[in-house]
């Protein structure tokens, strides 16, 4: 299997983050909220592809400790092609009181639009957050998106492997904060 060269640096930055003795103890509480914002690269499976990325920004709310519901937007984007993204998920975590790195599973719904095109979308990812103080943490996770498309009449299927990375804020509900 050859390695796309833009995602070596990536993979680099995640296994080192993963070396590196975190810094602070995570204190997800339940009623707690999270800002995050993130990018990606990501390879289509389909033949011929371009590399993509886009930017995206959520709000999640954790109604348990391990348990988070999530809302967020996004902007892709793939030479001169620009489509907007609103979608709503949840996160299982893994958490335990003091955790530094907190592994998650994550599944995410929504659409893409522009462009005159229409998509629906499903993403289910592993990740974890690494917690760089109790509030702040970076993130990393392996997403797979399926994507319906409908463009003038047309449609089809594509699948795309994303490498995502970013930083979450926590703040509110936890006793602990």
């Amino acid at each position: 299997m050859r390695i796309n060269r833009t995602l070596v640096p990536f993979l680099v930055v995640v296994a080192l983050t993963g070396m590196l003795p975190a810094r602070a103890a995570a204190q997800i509480e339940q009623g707690d909220k999270r800002f995050s914002f993130d990018g990606t690269i990501s390879k289509s499976t389909a033949a011929g592809a371009d590399v993509e990325g886009n930017v995206s920004g959520e709000l999640g709310w954790y109604v348990r400790r391990n348990i988070a519901l999530k809302g967020g937007v996004g902007i892709f984007f793939s030479g001169s092609n620009t489509l907007e993204l609103i979608a709503v998920g949840s996160e299982f975590n893994m958490a335990e009181a003091g955790d530094t790195k907190i592994p998650f599973v994550s599944l995410d719904v929504g659409t893409l639009f522009g462009s005159g095109l229409s998509a629906f979308v499903v993403q289910p990812g592993v990740g974890a957050h690494f917690f760089l103080s109790r509030q702040t943490s970076f993130d990393a996770q392996l997403l797979y998106r399926y994507t319906t498309v409908s463009v003038a009449g047309a449609s089809g299927n594509d699948g795309t492997i994303e490498l995502n990375f970013g930083l979450s804020f926590f703040f509110g509900g936890g006793a602990k904060r």
